[in-house]
């Protein structure tokens, strides 16, 4: 069984988005950046072994998650 959503992707999201945790890292896929192991120039690679591709458009992710690292530090 599916279920259909008639909404775009982005306002699907943008409530995760606002929280905090979550960031868009392509034009199909959001993370939760609580659960990243690793993260190269292409992709995140999650706590449970995902890896999950960065897109170009969405490279500014790496930075986003760069300051959730900070600030959860501090």
């Amino acid at each position: 069984e599916s279920i259909v959503l008639r909404k775009p992707f982005t306002n699907l999201i943008s409530p995760l988005i606002e929280e905090g945790r979550f960031v868009q890292v392509s034009a199909s896929y959001i993370i939760n950046m609580q659960y990243v192991r690793r993260f190269t120039s292409r992709c995140f690679e999650l706590s449970n072994g995902c890896t999950v591709p960065l897109s170009r458009t969405y490279a500014n992710a790496r930075s986003t998650y760069l300051d959730y690292i900070f600030e959860k530090e501090t």
